[in-house]
């Protein structure tokens, strides 16, 4: 799968943002969104894609975060569930790919990643209604 071009990239970047900052502060129907619910709000790219815009969301507010406060940044695609029955209410097995985790995480038992990911989730959440992002 090619990627996207920078152009469009930056579009659905601007895009998913605020909407996972609006789930993220409490402001949205539920407490998580879905990649297709996501996909649909930003009218794109084809939920295939949908994992590359969570990556540099994702990637860009971890950065900001950590450059602005000195501690580990929030990873704002925690917010994004999966709806599959196996998986219903947490993330989706490419969050576990994204590159600011340490492989250690990535190849860690279920129980640990989940773990991880409700940590992550609840920092997230909190920062959000704590700040203007």
């Amino acid at each position: 799968m090619s990627k996207l071009k920078p152009a469009t990239m930056e579009k659905y970047v601007n895009l998913a943002r605020p909407i996972l900052t609006k789930v993220a502060k409490g402001d949205w129907k539920d407490k998580y969104i879905t990649y297709k619910e996501l996909q649909s709000e930003m009218h794109g790219p084809g939920l295939e894609r949908v994992g590359n815009v969570l990556e540099e969301v994702s990637s860009r507010a971890y950065k900001e975060h950590d450059e602005q406060n000195k501690q580990r940044g929030i990873i704002l695609s925690a917010v994004v569930v999966s709806k599959t029955k196996s998986t219903r209410k947490k993330p989706g097995l490419g969050f576990w790919k994204l590159s600011i985790f340490p492989p250690s995480l990535r190849n860690a038992a279920m129980e640990d990643k989940i773990s991880r990911w409700e940590e992550e989730y609840k920092k997230t959440c909190e920062y959000c209604m704590k700040h203007n992002i």
